[in-house]
Protein backbone atom coordinates (compact mmCIF):
# COMPACT_ATOMS: atom_id res chain seq x y z
CA UNK A 1 0.00 0.00 0.00
CA UNK A 2 2.86 2.37 1.21
CA UNK A 3 4.63 1.42 -2.56
CA UNK A 4 1.32 2.21 -4.30
CA UNK A 5 0.97 5.35 -2.57
CA UNK A 6 4.16 6.45 -3.19
CA UNK A 7 3.76 5.62 -7.09
CA UNK A 8 0.74 8.02 -7.33
CA UNK A 9 2.45 10.78 -5.33
CA UNK A 10 5.51 10.81 -7.78
CA UNK A 11 3.14 10.32 -10.88
CA UNK A 12 1.33 13.54 -9.46
CA UNK A 13 4.47 15.48 -9.12
CA UNK A 14 5.32 14.49 -12.41
CA UNK A 15 2.15 15.44 -13.87
CA UNK A 16 1.96 19.13 -12.03
CA UNK A 17 6.11 19.68 -13.88
CA UNK A 18 4.93 18.75 -16.80
CA UNK A 19 2.36 21.33 -17.19
CA UNK A 20 4.71 24.25 -14.86
CA UNK A 21 5.93 26.83 -17.79
CA UNK A 22 9.30 26.88 -18.53
CA UNK A 23 11.61 29.49 -17.40
CA UNK A 24 13.97 32.07 -20.12
CA UNK A 25 16.28 34.47 -18.48
CA UNK A 26 13.54 35.21 -15.54
CA UNK A 27 10.55 35.06 -18.30
CA UNK A 28 7.84 32.60 -17.97
CA UNK A 29 7.19 30.55 -20.90
CA UNK A 30 3.69 29.92 -21.56
CA UNK A 31 1.46 27.90 -24.08
CA UNK A 32 -2.01 27.13 -24.90
CA UNK A 33 -2.20 24.22 -22.12
CA UNK A 34 -0.93 26.22 -18.47
CA UNK A 35 -1.69 30.01 -19.65
CA UNK A 36 -5.25 29.66 -17.60
CA UNK A 37 -3.28 28.05 -14.46
CA UNK A 38 -0.22 30.12 -14.84
CA UNK A 39 -2.90 33.38 -14.33
CA UNK A 40 -5.00 32.30 -12.06
CA UNK A 41 -1.69 31.60 -9.63
CA UNK A 42 -0.33 34.51 -9.65
CA UNK A 43 -1.77 38.55 -8.78
CA UNK A 44 -0.42 40.30 -11.04
CA UNK A 45 1.40 38.88 -14.69
CA UNK A 46 2.62 41.05 -17.93
CA UNK A 47 2.67 38.94 -20.63
CA UNK A 48 4.46 39.51 -24.57
CA UNK A 49 2.56 38.04 -27.06
CA UNK A 50 5.50 37.60 -29.72
CA UNK A 51 6.70 35.83 -33.20
CA UNK A 52 10.43 34.87 -33.60
CA UNK A 53 11.02 36.27 -36.50
CA UNK A 54 9.63 39.64 -35.37
CA UNK A 55 12.52 42.68 -35.13
CA UNK A 56 10.81 44.58 -32.65
CA UNK A 57 10.14 41.65 -30.49
CA UNK A 58 14.09 40.41 -30.65
CA UNK A 59 14.69 44.21 -29.83
CA UNK A 60 12.57 44.40 -26.97
CA UNK A 61 13.45 40.76 -25.58
CA UNK A 62 16.94 41.44 -23.53
CA UNK A 63 15.03 44.75 -21.84
CA UNK A 64 12.04 42.23 -21.21
CA UNK A 65 14.59 39.76 -19.26
CA UNK A 66 16.03 42.48 -17.21
CA UNK A 67 13.08 43.66 -15.82
CA UNK A 68 11.66 39.85 -15.46
CA UNK A 69 14.84 39.66 -12.92
CA UNK A 70 14.63 42.89 -11.27
CA UNK A 71 11.23 42.21 -10.53
CA UNK A 72 12.13 39.02 -8.95
CA UNK A 73 15.14 40.18 -7.33
CA UNK A 74 12.58 42.57 -5.42
CA UNK A 75 10.29 39.90 -4.65
CA UNK A 76 7.70 41.81 -6.52
CA UNK A 77 4.03 39.94 -6.93
CA UNK A 78 4.41 40.89 -10.51
CA UNK A 79 6.32 38.64 -12.85
CA UNK A 80 6.45 38.63 -16.57
CA UNK A 81 5.81 36.19 -19.48
CA UNK A 82 5.49 35.00 -22.90
CA UNK A 83 3.66 33.39 -25.61
CA UNK A 84 5.24 32.59 -28.77
CA UNK A 85 1.50 33.60 -31.32
CA UNK A 86 2.35 31.71 -34.08
CA UNK A 87 2.97 28.66 -32.14
CA UNK A 88 -0.06 29.33 -29.70
CA UNK A 89 -2.63 29.79 -31.82
CA UNK A 90 -5.57 29.38 -29.21
CA UNK A 91 -4.18 32.11 -26.99
CA UNK A 92 -3.24 34.40 -30.08
CA UNK A 93 -7.19 35.00 -31.38
CA UNK A 94 -8.37 34.38 -27.71
CA UNK A 95 -6.49 37.38 -27.66
CA UNK A 96 -7.10 38.85 -30.70
CA UNK A 97 -3.23 39.45 -31.31
CA UNK A 98 -3.12 41.35 -34.19
CA UNK A 99 0.87 42.89 -34.26
CA UNK A 100 3.66 41.75 -32.74
CA UNK A 101 5.21 42.61 -29.86
CA UNK A 102 1.83 43.20 -27.90
CA UNK A 103 2.17 43.03 -24.15
CA UNK A 104 -1.26 42.55 -22.18
CA UNK A 105 -1.41 42.62 -18.03
CA UNK A 106 -3.37 40.26 -16.06
CA UNK A 107 -4.19 40.94 -12.77
CA UNK A 108 -5.29 38.90 -9.86
CA UNK A 109 -5.71 35.88 -11.61
CA UNK A 110 -8.28 36.95 -13.72
CA UNK A 111 -8.11 36.24 -17.80
CA UNK A 112 -10.63 38.76 -18.74
CA UNK A 113 -10.03 42.31 -19.73
CA UNK A 114 -6.34 42.32 -19.05
CA UNK A 115 -5.19 46.38 -19.76
CA UNK A 116 -2.85 46.98 -22.75
CA UNK A 117 0.23 47.62 -21.97
CA UNK A 118 1.35 50.94 -23.23
CA UNK A 119 3.95 51.94 -21.57
CA UNK A 120 7.66 52.39 -22.98
CA UNK A 121 10.10 49.25 -24.16
CA UNK A 122 12.95 49.68 -22.07
CA UNK A 123 13.61 48.29 -18.71
CA UNK A 124 13.12 51.12 -16.65
CA UNK A 125 9.84 51.96 -18.43
CA UNK A 126 8.31 48.36 -17.71
CA UNK A 127 9.46 48.42 -14.23
CA UNK A 128 8.10 51.93 -14.02
CA UNK A 129 4.64 50.61 -15.73
CA UNK A 130 3.92 47.84 -13.37
CA UNK A 131 5.08 49.40 -10.58
CA UNK A 132 1.96 51.90 -10.56
CA UNK A 133 -0.20 49.06 -10.97
CA UNK A 134 0.63 47.36 -8.23
CA UNK A 135 1.29 49.86 -5.80
CA UNK A 136 -0.82 52.74 -5.20
CA UNK A 137 -2.62 54.04 -8.18
CA UNK A 138 -3.88 57.14 -6.33
CA UNK A 139 -2.59 59.61 -4.14
CA UNK A 140 -4.57 60.63 -0.95
CA UNK A 141 -5.20 64.65 -0.46
CA UNK A 142 -6.20 65.82 2.81
CA UNK A 143 -6.45 69.50 2.68
CA UNK A 144 -7.27 72.06 0.27
CA UNK A 145 -3.65 73.01 -0.10
CA UNK A 146 -2.81 69.51 -0.76
CA UNK A 147 -5.84 69.37 -3.54
CA UNK A 148 -4.94 72.95 -5.03
CA UNK A 149 -1.10 71.86 -5.65
CA UNK A 150 -1.71 68.57 -7.07
CA UNK A 151 -4.54 70.36 -9.58
CA UNK A 152 -1.95 72.91 -10.59
CA UNK A 153 0.92 70.52 -10.97
CA UNK A 154 -0.55 68.11 -13.68
CA UNK A 155 -2.53 69.53 -16.85
CA UNK A 156 -5.25 67.28 -16.23
CA UNK A 157 -6.01 65.79 -12.43
CA UNK A 158 -8.98 62.87 -11.70
CA UNK A 159 -10.24 62.93 -7.95
CA UNK A 160 -11.77 60.78 -6.32
CA UNK A 161 -14.47 62.08 -3.62
CA UNK A 162 -15.77 59.50 -1.02
CA UNK A 163 -15.63 58.44 2.48
CA UNK A 164 -13.18 55.61 2.99
CA UNK A 165 -11.47 52.97 0.76
CA UNK A 166 -14.34 50.27 1.82
CA UNK A 167 -16.52 52.60 -0.86
CA UNK A 168 -18.03 50.20 -3.14
CA UNK A 169 -17.13 52.88 -5.84
CA UNK A 170 -13.95 53.38 -4.44
CA UNK A 171 -12.76 50.13 -5.92
CA UNK A 172 -14.08 50.74 -10.03
CA UNK A 173 -11.83 54.49 -9.45
CA UNK A 174 -8.73 51.86 -8.64
CA UNK A 175 -9.27 50.01 -11.84
CA UNK A 176 -9.62 53.36 -14.01
CA UNK A 177 -6.64 54.78 -11.90
CA UNK A 178 -4.60 51.64 -13.43
CA UNK A 179 -6.29 51.84 -17.32
CA UNK A 180 -4.11 54.96 -17.54
CA UNK A 181 -0.44 55.67 -17.43
CA UNK A 182 -0.12 59.45 -18.60
CA UNK A 183 -2.84 61.22 -15.77
CA UNK A 184 -2.46 61.51 -12.78
CA UNK A 185 -5.42 60.09 -10.22
CA UNK A 186 -6.18 60.98 -6.40
CA UNK A 187 -8.69 60.47 -3.71
CA UNK A 188 -10.42 62.68 -0.90
CA UNK A 189 -12.13 61.28 2.23
CA UNK A 190 -12.16 64.67 4.00
CA UNK A 191 -16.19 65.54 3.93
CA UNK A 192 -15.16 69.24 4.63
CA UNK A 193 -13.27 69.24 1.77
CA UNK A 194 -15.66 67.31 -0.47
CA UNK A 195 -18.51 70.29 0.62
CA UNK A 196 -15.53 73.67 0.03
CA UNK A 197 -15.73 71.91 -3.97
CA UNK A 198 -18.66 71.30 -4.24
CA UNK A 199 -18.54 67.54 -5.19
CA UNK A 200 -21.13 65.14 -5.08
CA UNK A 201 -20.12 61.88 -2.67
CA UNK A 202 -18.66 58.94 -4.06
CA UNK A 203 -18.20 60.56 -7.29
CA UNK A 204 -15.35 62.01 -9.93
CA UNK A 205 -13.93 65.26 -10.86
CA UNK A 206 -11.55 65.60 -13.26
CA UNK A 207 -9.33 69.10 -13.46
CA UNK A 208 -7.58 70.53 -15.89
CA UNK A 209 -5.85 73.47 -17.55
CA UNK A 210 -7.95 74.30 -20.48
CA UNK A 211 -11.30 74.20 -21.71
CA UNK A 212 -13.98 74.40 -19.08
CA UNK A 213 -11.48 73.41 -16.59
CA UNK A 214 -13.62 71.21 -14.80
CA UNK A 215 -15.72 68.35 -15.38
CA UNK A 216 -17.77 66.32 -13.10
CA UNK A 217 -19.44 62.78 -13.54
CA UNK A 218 -22.76 62.00 -14.24
CA UNK A 219 -24.44 58.63 -14.76
CA UNK A 220 -24.12 55.50 -13.31
CA UNK A 221 -20.49 54.74 -11.84
CA UNK A 222 -19.06 51.47 -13.33
CA UNK A 223 -15.72 51.30 -15.31
CA UNK A 224 -16.59 51.77 -18.40
CA UNK A 225 -18.64 54.92 -18.15
CA UNK A 226 -15.60 56.22 -16.17
CA UNK A 227 -13.56 55.52 -19.52
CA UNK A 228 -15.85 57.34 -21.43
CA UNK A 229 -15.53 60.57 -19.33
CA UNK A 230 -11.80 61.01 -18.73
CA UNK A 231 -11.28 60.49 -22.61
CA UNK A 232 -14.21 62.42 -23.49
CA UNK A 233 -12.62 65.21 -20.78
CA UNK A 234 -9.42 64.94 -20.63
CA UNK A 235 -8.00 66.29 -24.19
CA UNK A 236 -8.34 70.00 -25.28
CA UNK A 237 -11.27 70.45 -27.58
CA UNK A 238 -8.61 71.29 -30.16
CA UNK A 239 -5.63 69.17 -29.81
CA UNK A 240 -2.12 69.78 -30.22
CA UNK A 241 -0.09 66.96 -31.66
CA UNK A 242 2.01 65.47 -28.80
CA UNK A 243 2.76 62.11 -27.60
CA UNK A 244 -1.36 61.95 -25.92
CA UNK A 245 -2.66 63.07 -28.74
CA UNK A 246 -0.77 60.34 -30.79
CA UNK A 247 -2.57 57.84 -28.17
CA UNK A 248 -5.27 59.29 -28.48
CA UNK A 249 -5.50 59.36 -32.35
CA UNK A 250 -3.81 55.94 -33.27
CA UNK A 251 -4.01 53.50 -30.52
CA UNK A 252 -7.39 54.44 -30.04
CA UNK A 253 -8.54 54.32 -33.09
CA UNK A 254 -10.51 57.60 -32.83
CA UNK A 255 -11.23 59.31 -36.09
CA UNK A 256 -9.38 62.61 -36.15
CA UNK A 257 -9.73 65.96 -38.36
CA UNK A 258 -6.23 67.32 -38.99
CA UNK A 259 -5.18 71.29 -39.56
CA UNK A 260 -1.40 71.82 -40.49
CA UNK A 261 -1.14 75.32 -40.33
CA UNK A 262 2.17 77.76 -39.95
CA UNK A 263 2.25 81.58 -39.02
CA UNK A 264 0.61 82.34 -42.42
CA UNK A 265 -2.68 84.33 -42.96
CA UNK A 266 -4.85 81.68 -43.78
CA UNK A 267 -3.39 79.47 -41.66
CA UNK A 268 -4.39 81.93 -38.90
CA UNK A 269 -8.35 82.03 -40.36
CA UNK A 270 -8.13 78.49 -40.72
CA UNK A 271 -7.35 78.19 -37.35
CA UNK A 272 -10.38 80.03 -36.13
CA UNK A 273 -12.77 78.20 -38.48
CA UNK A 274 -11.00 75.18 -36.79
CA UNK A 275 -11.73 75.93 -33.58
CA UNK A 276 -15.69 76.93 -34.33
CA UNK A 277 -16.14 73.81 -35.96
CA UNK A 278 -14.43 71.83 -33.16
CA UNK A 279 -16.73 73.26 -30.63
CA UNK A 280 -19.87 72.27 -32.85
CA UNK A 281 -19.11 69.00 -33.93
CA UNK A 282 -17.17 67.86 -30.02
CA UNK A 283 -17.95 63.99 -29.63
CA UNK A 284 -18.38 63.41 -33.00
CA UNK A 285 -14.90 63.58 -34.11
CA UNK A 286 -11.53 64.52 -32.51
CA UNK A 287 -9.70 67.81 -33.69
CA UNK A 288 -5.93 68.63 -33.82
CA UNK A 289 -3.76 71.02 -34.46
CA UNK A 290 -0.12 70.31 -35.98
CA UNK A 291 2.21 73.09 -36.64
CA UNK A 292 5.98 73.16 -37.74
CA UNK A 293 6.92 75.50 -34.69
CA UNK A 294 5.45 72.76 -32.28
CA UNK A 295 7.39 71.52 -29.37
CA UNK A 296 7.20 67.44 -29.84
CA UNK A 297 8.77 67.50 -33.27
CA UNK A 298 5.77 65.30 -34.71
CA UNK A 299 4.75 67.83 -37.68
CA UNK A 300 6.75 66.86 -40.31
CA UNK A 301 6.60 62.97 -39.47
CA UNK A 302 2.57 62.93 -39.15
CA UNK A 303 2.42 65.01 -42.34
CA UNK A 304 5.19 62.15 -44.11
CA UNK A 305 2.45 59.36 -42.64
CA UNK A 306 -0.44 60.47 -43.56
CA UNK A 307 0.29 62.45 -47.01
CA UNK A 308 0.13 66.10 -46.30
CA UNK A 309 2.42 68.47 -48.11
CA UNK A 310 3.66 70.62 -45.45
CA UNK A 311 4.48 73.22 -48.74
CA UNK A 312 1.06 73.66 -48.86
CA UNK A 313 -0.39 75.09 -45.80
CA UNK A 314 -3.16 75.09 -44.24
CA UNK A 315 -4.27 71.63 -45.12
CA UNK A 316 -6.77 69.11 -43.54
CA UNK A 317 -6.80 65.28 -44.01
CA UNK A 318 -9.28 63.26 -41.51
CA UNK A 319 -7.94 60.03 -40.50
CA UNK A 320 -9.35 57.09 -39.08
CA UNK A 321 -7.18 54.32 -37.59
CA UNK A 322 -8.34 51.31 -36.72
CA UNK A 323 -7.41 48.19 -38.16
CA UNK A 324 -5.90 49.97 -41.20
CA UNK A 325 -5.28 53.35 -41.34
CA UNK A 326 -8.01 55.60 -43.88
CA UNK A 327 -7.52 58.78 -44.88
CA UNK A 328 -9.83 61.14 -46.25
CA UNK A 329 -8.50 64.53 -48.06
CA UNK A 330 -10.45 67.50 -47.39
CA UNK A 331 -10.73 68.77 -50.59
CA UNK A 332 -13.08 72.01 -50.86
CA UNK A 333 -11.40 75.28 -52.37
CA UNK A 334 -11.08 77.03 -49.13
CA UNK A 335 -11.12 76.47 -45.17
CA UNK A 336 -14.33 78.03 -43.40
CA UNK A 337 -16.08 77.21 -40.69
CA UNK A 338 -18.79 75.98 -43.14
CA UNK A 339 -16.72 74.05 -45.40
CA UNK A 340 -15.16 72.16 -42.70
CA UNK A 341 -18.62 71.18 -41.15
CA UNK A 342 -19.58 70.36 -44.33
CA UNK A 343 -16.62 68.02 -44.51
CA UNK A 344 -17.37 66.52 -41.27
CA UNK A 345 -21.17 65.76 -41.76
CA UNK A 346 -19.84 64.24 -45.33
CA UNK A 347 -17.68 62.08 -43.75
CA UNK A 348 -19.94 61.21 -40.98
CA UNK A 349 -22.82 60.19 -43.88
CA UNK A 350 -20.08 57.93 -45.24
CA UNK A 351 -20.07 60.23 -48.28
CA UNK A 352 -16.27 60.26 -48.63
CA UNK A 353 -13.71 58.55 -50.64
CA UNK A 354 -10.31 57.40 -48.71
CA UNK A 355 -7.20 58.95 -49.87
CA UNK A 356 -3.85 56.87 -50.65
CA UNK A 357 -0.90 57.79 -51.22
CA UNK A 358 1.27 56.75 -54.48
CA UNK A 359 4.32 57.50 -56.10
CA UNK A 360 4.06 58.47 -59.86
CA UNK A 361 4.28 54.51 -61.78
CA UNK A 362 8.06 54.52 -63.13
CA UNK A 363 8.74 54.47 -66.55
CA UNK A 364 10.76 51.44 -66.73
CA UNK A 365 10.64 48.20 -64.36
CA UNK A 366 13.32 46.42 -66.12
CA UNK A 367 15.37 45.24 -62.95
CA UNK A 368 15.01 42.15 -61.46
CA UNK A 369 13.46 43.54 -58.81
CA UNK A 370 10.13 45.12 -59.50
CA UNK A 371 8.82 48.13 -58.25
CA UNK A 372 5.40 48.87 -57.19
CA UNK A 373 3.74 51.66 -56.22
CA UNK A 374 0.15 52.80 -55.23
CA UNK A 375 -0.97 53.25 -58.31
CA UNK A 376 -0.02 49.99 -59.85
CA UNK A 377 -0.14 47.64 -57.35
CA UNK A 378 -3.55 46.17 -58.37
CA UNK A 379 -2.43 45.71 -61.83
CA UNK A 380 0.74 44.12 -61.28
CA UNK A 381 -0.52 42.06 -58.37
CA UNK A 382 -3.89 41.84 -58.03
CA UNK A 383 -4.73 41.32 -61.05
CA UNK A 384 -2.04 39.08 -62.51
CA UNK A 385 -2.03 35.86 -62.97
CA UNK A 386 1.46 35.17 -61.46
CA UNK A 387 2.51 34.82 -57.99
CA UNK A 388 3.94 37.45 -56.38
CA UNK A 389 6.67 37.81 -53.62
CA UNK A 390 5.89 41.65 -52.56
CA UNK A 391 8.68 43.53 -50.07
CA UNK A 392 6.94 46.76 -47.93
CA UNK A 393 10.05 48.57 -47.14
CA UNK A 394 11.42 51.61 -45.96
CA UNK A 395 14.02 53.68 -47.42
CA UNK A 396 15.54 54.85 -43.61
CA UNK A 397 14.81 51.44 -42.14
CA UNK A 398 18.12 48.86 -41.65
CA UNK A 399 17.07 45.72 -41.71
CA UNK A 400 14.96 46.26 -44.68
CA UNK A 401 19.04 47.62 -46.07
CA UNK A 402 20.43 44.28 -45.30
CA UNK A 403 17.66 42.14 -47.22
CA UNK A 404 17.93 43.90 -50.41
CA UNK A 405 21.09 42.01 -51.80
CA UNK A 406 19.81 39.05 -50.80
CA UNK A 407 16.31 39.59 -52.44
CA UNK A 408 18.02 41.03 -55.40
CA UNK A 409 19.98 37.65 -55.85
CA UNK A 410 16.30 35.76 -55.32
CA UNK A 411 14.93 37.56 -57.74
CA UNK A 412 17.93 37.24 -60.50
CA UNK A 413 17.70 33.46 -59.64
CA UNK A 414 14.19 33.20 -60.55
CA UNK A 415 14.24 35.64 -63.51
CA UNK A 416 13.87 32.24 -66.29
CA UNK A 417 10.92 31.64 -64.13
CA UNK A 418 8.27 34.10 -65.12
CA UNK A 419 5.10 32.52 -63.07
CA UNK A 420 7.05 34.04 -60.24
CA UNK A 421 7.24 38.00 -59.64
CA UNK A 422 9.88 39.72 -56.95
CA UNK A 423 8.60 42.95 -56.29
CA UNK A 424 9.24 45.82 -53.66
CA UNK A 425 6.86 49.20 -52.16
CA UNK A 426 8.13 51.85 -50.42
CA UNK A 427 5.69 51.83 -47.81
CA UNK A 428 6.63 55.34 -46.94
CA UNK A 429 5.29 56.73 -50.21
CA UNK A 430 2.75 54.48 -51.49
CA UNK A 431 -0.31 53.02 -49.99
CA UNK A 432 -2.57 49.66 -50.85
CA UNK A 433 -6.08 49.47 -49.43
CA UNK A 434 -6.34 46.70 -47.11
CA UNK A 435 -2.64 46.63 -46.49
CA UNK A 436 -2.03 47.84 -42.67
CA UNK A 437 1.84 47.39 -42.42
CA UNK A 438 3.22 47.88 -38.89
CA UNK A 439 6.74 46.81 -39.12
CA UNK A 440 9.75 46.88 -41.88
CA UNK A 441 10.41 44.95 -43.96
CA UNK A 442 7.09 43.17 -44.07
CA UNK A 443 7.41 40.62 -46.90
CA UNK A 444 3.83 38.87 -48.24
CA UNK A 445 3.23 36.22 -50.65
CA UNK A 446 0.20 36.84 -53.18
CA UNK A 447 -0.48 33.30 -54.52
CA UNK A 448 -2.45 33.06 -57.75
CA UNK A 449 -6.09 32.88 -57.66
CA UNK A 450 -6.03 33.72 -53.66
CA UNK A 451 -4.82 37.39 -54.02
CA UNK A 452 -7.21 38.64 -51.44
CA UNK A 453 -5.27 36.47 -48.88
CA UNK A 454 -1.73 36.88 -49.30
CA UNK A 455 0.35 35.03 -46.78
CA UNK A 456 3.08 36.30 -44.48
CA UNK A 457 6.27 35.26 -44.88
CA UNK A 458 7.80 33.30 -41.89
CA UNK A 459 10.76 31.89 -43.48
CA UNK A 460 14.35 32.52 -43.47
CA UNK A 461 15.21 36.30 -44.37
CA UNK A 462 18.32 34.29 -46.30
CA UNK A 463 18.57 33.97 -50.08
CA UNK A 464 18.38 29.95 -49.49
CA UNK A 465 15.44 30.20 -47.09
CA UNK A 466 13.29 32.95 -49.38
CA UNK A 467 13.57 30.26 -52.32
CA UNK A 468 13.02 27.16 -50.44
CA UNK A 469 9.55 29.24 -48.89
CA UNK A 470 8.50 29.33 -52.42
CA UNK A 471 9.51 26.39 -54.01
CA UNK A 472 6.92 25.68 -51.29
CA UNK A 473 4.65 28.07 -51.94
CA UNK A 474 4.44 28.57 -55.92
CA UNK A 475 0.71 27.83 -57.33
CA UNK A 476 3.04 26.93 -60.42
CA UNK A 477 5.25 23.75 -61.15
CA UNK A 478 8.36 24.61 -59.69
CA UNK A 479 11.15 25.23 -62.51
CA UNK A 480 14.68 24.57 -61.84
CA UNK A 481 17.38 26.32 -63.59
CA UNK A 482 20.30 24.26 -64.05
CA UNK A 483 22.90 24.26 -60.93
CA UNK A 484 21.85 27.87 -59.89
CA UNK A 485 19.02 26.53 -57.70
Amino acid sequence: MNKTLLLLTILAVGALASTAPAVEEGVYVLTDSNFNEFIASKPFVLVEFYAPWCGHCKKLAPEYAKAAQALASENSQAVLAKVDATEQKDLGTRFSIQGFPTLKFFINGSTENPVDFNGGRTEKDILNWIKKRTGSVSEALNTAEELTAFTQKNQVAIVYFGESEKDANYEAFKSLAMSYDDLAFAHVFNADLRTAQNAAAHNLVLYKHFDEKRNDFTGTFNVANLKTFVDTNSFPIVMPFNDRAIQKVFQQGNPTLFLFSNSNEASLAAEKAFAASAEENRGKIVFSISKPDDTFGHYQKLADYIGVNTAQVPALMLVHSSHEVLKYKFTASEITHATINQFVSDYLAGKLSTYLKSEDIPATNDEPVKVLVGKSFDDLVINSNKDVLVEFYAPWCGHCKQLAPIYDAVAKKLSHNHNIVIAKIDSTANEVPGVNIRGFPTIKFYQNGKKSTPLDFEGDRTEEGILKYLKEKTTFPWVEKNEDL
